[in-house]
């Protein structure tokens, strides 16, 4: 004789919609229920499917009630909803300037004694000689 014939009620078809919106695995939900993965599948492959859908409707939700709101994290929501939703972005810009505005100085930038950058390559392709 095999196992009894599983007959789905409102309670587990709920249990597995909300199951599955907290993003939780099938078989841990048909072990839960204590079903196989099968029997998972065949009896509430709508609530598998409509769990997570419906849980981000919601949340998108409250989110949105939030950034429209008055509220002390109505500015967090509404920067949040627009960054991704409307792609806005966060930009820094770094400008590298010399004196006064100008470019950067790349000769003589080092006080190397007031050698020229041309005595500076006559010391650097002298060799020292091990003695």
């Amino acid at each position: 004789m095999g196992r009894k014939r599983h007959v789905p009620t409102p309670e587990t078809r709920g249990q597995v919609e909300a199951l599955s919106a907290f993003g939780i695995r099938q078989e841990h939900i048909a072990e839960m229920i204590g079903v196989s993965i099968a029997t998972l599948t065949r009896y509430y492959g709508t609530e598998l499917e409509l769990g997570l859908g419906k849980a981000i409707a919601k949340v998108a939700n409250a989110l949105f009630k939030k950034a429209m709101g008055d509220g002390k994290d109505s500015a967090a929501s509404a920067m949040f909803f627009l960054k991704t939703r409307a792609q806005w972005r966060e930009t820094n810009v770094h400008r590298h300037e010399g004196k006064d505005g100008g470019p950067i100085q790349t000769e003589n930038a080092v006080d190397v004694g007031g050698l020229s950058a041309e005595q500076l390559r006559a010391l650097a392709s002298i060799r020292v000689q091990a003695g």
